[in-house]
């Protein structure tokens, strides 16, 4: 670039007015595509595709950036829902735990109060049995009957 000011007398050449700096492809590019053109039209031509070039690349690049970020964000999200659902998961195994083992523990201690009642049943049967078993086992003592002992009494009677 020349530090000169630009009058009408010194029409501005390319690389006195570029304002941005022309790659060689897109140079290439304007050369093949439109042979026949003025040198300063070339040179604004080569400029507005390198700028629109540039644009579309930043473009690109952004839309790029935006998709990466939001992929790493939709990522964090699913491993936190992931996480805070193992978390749930986690906590509702434990609550279902828990209550089994209290249901196992009523159980054990209902089925011990059960047997228990069997079992004093069971003694009080056996007891009873027992009893039972004296009562009718017990040898018979004669008693006199009410017959021998009016007959007793006649006896006792008439020998007087």
């Amino acid at each position: 670039m020349t530090s000169e000011p630009q009058t009408p007398e010194t029409p501005a050449t390319s690389e006195d007015s570029a304002i941005v700096e022309v790659s060689d492809e897109t140079r290439k590019i304007v050369k093949d595509e439109m042979p026949n053109l003025d040198e300063e039209i070339r040179a604004k031509v080569e400029e507005l595709l390198e700028v629109v070039r540039r644009k579309a690349q930043a473009e690109v690049q952004a839309a790029n950036d935006w998709t990466k970020d939001s992929y790493l964000k939709a990522i964090d999200n699913a491993k936190e829902a992931i996480e805070k659902t193992e978390q749930f998961a986690k906590e509702q195994q434990e609550s279902l735990d828990n209550a089994v083992n209290l249901a196992q523990n009523e159980v054990q201690t209902r089925w011990d109060g059960l047997t228990k009642e069997i079992e004093d049943f069971g003694e009080r049967l056996q007891e009873a049995a027992e009893a039972i078993w004296q009562i009718f086992t017990r040898p018979k003592v004669e008693t006199p009957t009410a017959t021998e002992e009016s007959s007793d009494s006649e006896a006792a009677d008439e020998s007087k």
